[in-house]
Order: structure tokens, then sequence, then C-alpha cells
């Protein structure tokens, strides 16, 4: 009896901790930007490749400079070294926040780029 009873706990345990990692990727779970001037745009955005840029809570807004190179990507500053987003990866729609937007991941390499939306140049 006492090992089924582990079997449980332990898969009690292994079921809290993905609910867990499930909250910590939904980067908005209490929806405070639903409310957002530009919600819907952040959540229609997709690269070229189609790829969803996911939403405002992972849309940070980029105040420092960048570069838009002649292949159509983009050189940001990245930590005092300079970071190349890739074409495939850099928005040309309207941009309605005025300041560049990046979605983008860290990770243990470095960082995952989605999307980069440059600012509006008026």
């Amino acid at each position: 009896m006492t090992k089924i009873k582990a079997v449980i706990a332990c898969g009690a345990l292994v079921g809290a901790f993905l609910f867990s990692l499930s909250l910590a990727l939904a980067r908005d779970p209490e929806g405070k930007y639903a409310g957002s001037a530009n919600h819907e745009w952040f959540r229609s955005q997709h690269n070229s490749d189609g790829q969803w840029c996911c939403d405002e809570s992972d849309g940070h807004l980029y105040d420092g400079g960048y570069t838009i190179n002649e292949d159509g990507s983009v050189t940001v500053d990245l930590k005092g070294k300079p970071h190349t987003i890739p074409k495939n990866k850099v928005l040309t729609g309207s941009n309605p926040t005025g300041s560049a937007v990046w979605w983008f991941l860290e990770t243990v390499d470095g960082h995952y780029d989605y999307c980069f939306a440059p600012g509006s140049l008026t």
C-alpha cells in the first residue's frame, strides 16, 4: 500500500510542476494586458515564416539603438554586443506603439528571436 501512495504522491508532484511551468510560459496569466489600446495589434503579429510573435506580454518595447541592414535584417545592441535579428523575423507593417518592439525568449544560449517591429518614423 505504501508503494501506491508513493506513486500517487510522485504523480501529484509532477503534475503540479508541469502546471507551474505552463503558468510561467503564459506570460500574461492574469490578463493585465487585455485592455491595452494596442492589444489586438500585438496578438495579430506574425513574422514572414508565419510564426506568431506571441502577445503584448512577450513583446518588449525596445528603446535602444538599432540598424536596419541592407538585407532587411536588424542589428540591435544586446548587452554591449551587436545582435542580428534575421530578415524573416523583422515585421514590415505599421507599428502603432511608436517604439520598436522585440519579441524574444531568453535562453541558456542567448536569445531566441520571434519578431522585431521597427518603431514608427513619424
